[in-house]
């Protein structure tokens, strides 16, 4: 693994910004850490939910810094306040949501990173698309790549 000899210093509000409802802010993205991991900075606003789903192929870890995010994992569901730390093994099903009044904010990090890669595309697919969402085939094509599926079929967004 080769990581940058200066490393990787990203103040406030720096970081590849990805725009979608769910705001992202790669903060380090897996070309930066040699493949080891990324790390996106994640606002979920109040109502925002993500459909039940799959990461085959990485797992997937929150830190919680501000609000307060539920989450179902597996058969469980229960909701965390900030300072809360979860990690959701690949492999599990899950979803999370924001059931409180404001946005909450969070770290999330990807081992192994490729998710920041998938976020881009599918929000790039959704700039590009009239009713601002991709439609479902080529949604599922692109998660599919990525080692994510989809479990449950919702109204929420499962990116």
């Amino acid at each position: 693994m080769t990581l940058p000899s200066a490393g990787i210093i990203r103040g406030p509000g720096e970081g590849e910004f990805i725009p979608r409802d769910r705001p992202i802010l790669v903060k380090a993205s897996g070309a930066e850490t040699g493949g080891a991991y990324s790390l996106l900075e994640c606002t979920t606003p109040a109502g925002g939910w993500t459909t039940r789903h799959i990461h085959h192929t990485c797992e997937e870890a929150w830190y919680l810094l501000e609000g307060e995010l539920t989450f179902q994992i597996g058969d469980r569901t229960d909701t965390y306040l900030s300072g809360t730390y979860v990690l959701v093994p690949r492999g599990v099903v899950h979803a999370f949501g924001n059931t409180g009044v404001a946005p909450a904010k969070s770290l999330r990090l990807f081992s192994p990173p490729g998710m920041e890669r998938c976020f881009a595309e599918v929000a790039a697919l959704a700039q590009a698309s009239p009713t601002g969402n991709p439609e479902a085939n080529v949604l599922e094509a692109i998660l599919s790549r990525y080692g994510q599926e989809i479990v449950e079929r919702g109204t929420s967004r499962p990116w």
